[in-house]
């Protein structure tokens, strides 16, 4: 078996499964544990941010449509929104969160406020699910919700009337699930580095069988999280489309390394009918409205313009970094060039790590490319990169890793001071 593999007299030393870790992993535990104090003063923010001056403006146009629907029944609503250009989900919503918090600028407002707390929430626990047993990657969650709680794109339309922050929490929603699914399928498919001694008395079915974790919640969150998506924006396939992508990479990469002989039994090929499954229910209960989706969807509102790479690439990376805000610093172009750096220094310090590499690359790129094929880079249109906008924070927040892992920890500590 190897050396590293070797069955000894000394008792379990240590199992790990890539970078997973069983047993007396390198990892202290105050490693794995973002520090709390940091986290309740990011959710703080977060909140203050998000409701500061919630009311501070009257309701404008397309929140006075939103104010509309709230008059009408359920079946009212749907019955307009079918005229509209969006689904009724996010409506049905408000129309129930305005039972409890009335109508005004701020009760309707406050719903997105809240959703954005949310939305940094889902980031802490997806900066979780990446780092989870990777020694030295313990800042990472709490700097990756830092950035969204400071996010200036994700605190306008959290201060808005609208659907958007609820489309963002829907996606962050679907890929915590899908890499939580993913993590699961590492340890199933035994994808393992295994350092183990003392273990000549315990049979192989007990060491494959250490932790058996069941797909059930996560495939029933992203169910969830999916389908909900769907009900509240036309634009929401291509989150589908993305994880499924990053589903079907991570997933080739599993069927085409070998298994270490110690592992339980794999079943690629299982486990990518189970996903196909999930997404066939998902789309089942959205069954209902499809004939009214895909009308809409085909009379869709045109409005795009045509621009050349660079102006969109720079037009990307200024509404991921500022939002639709006007008035910002100058001159802009430093500010553009770590914005588009850093996902890319977090996209190469994730390489070892296949299902975020793949989730969060796909994330962010394809609601990009979106945009650019369908010519949506007009203001009318930039607010669909918010779906995108917690990948970003995620792999930004990966940039100090580059250098190593105690470095990179050094270097997000000092990020945090600052």
């Amino acid at each position: 078996m190897g050396e590293k593999g070797r069955v000894g007299e000394k008792g379990i030393g240590r199992l790990e499964t890539g970078d997973w870790r069983l047993g007396a992993s390198r990892a202290p535990i105050s490693n794995l544990q973002s520090p709390n104090l940091l986290i309740a003063i990011s959710f703080l923010l977060a909140a203050f941010l998000r409701f500061y001056q919630l009311d501070g403006t009257s309701l404008w146009n397309d929140e006075g449509n939103s104010w509309a629907m709230l008059a009408r029944a359920y079946g009212e609503i749907a019955a307009a929104a079918a005229a509209d250009i969006h689904p009724p989900g996010y409506y049905w919503l408000l129309k129930t969160w305005s039972l409890l918090f009335g109508d005004s600028a701020w009760a309707m407002r406050s719903l997105s406020a809240t959703l954005g707390v949310l939305l940094v929430v889902l980031v802490l626990a997806l900066g979780r699910q990446v780092a989870r047993n990777r020694s030295g990657w313990g800042y990472f969650p709490v700097l990756a919700a830092l950035l969204a709680a400071l996010n200036p794109f994700q605190i306008y339309y959290s201060q808005e009337a609208r659907m958007y922050m609820l489309l963002a929490v829907e996606a962050a929603g679907v890929f915590w699930a899908l890499l939580w699914v993913m993590e699961i399928g590492d340890l199933r498919a035994g994808d393992w580095r295994l350092e183990i001694e003392g273990m000549g008395d315990l049979p192989t079915p007990a060491i494959s069988n250490l932790r058996s974790p069941n797909l059930i919640i996560p495939y029933s969150l992203f169910i969830f999280f999916g389908a909900a998506g769907l009900w509240t924006h036309y634009s929401f396939p291509i989150v589908l489309a993305a994880a499924g992508l990053a589903y079907g990479v991570w997933g080739l990469g599993g069927v085409l390394r070998p298994a270490h002989p110690l592992a339980a039994e794999r079943r690629p090929w299982q486990s990518l009918l189970t996903f196909a499954a999930a997404n066939l229910l998902l789309l089942l209960l959205f069954v209902p409205w499809l004939p009214t989706a895909i009308d809409r969807v085909l009379n869709w509102p045109k409005g795009g313009e045509t621009i050349s790479l660079v102006e969109g690439v720079a037009l990307t990376l200024r509404t991921l970094l500022f939002g639709p805000l006007r008035d910002v610093p100058a001159p802009l172009w430093p500010w553009l060039a770590v914005a588009g750096l850093l996902p890319l220094l977090g996209l190469m310090a994730l390489r070892r790590n296949r299902a975020a590499l793949a989730a969060l690359g796909f994330w962010l790129l394809l609601p990009i490319a979106m945009m650019a094929a369908l010519g949506l880079f007009t203001d009318a249109f930039l607010k669909f990169l918010l779906i995108a906008s917690p990948a970003w924070c995620l792999l930004a927040a990966a940039a100090p890793w580059i250098i190593g892992t105690d470095s990179g920890q050094r270097r997000a500590t000092t990020v945090l001071a600052v």
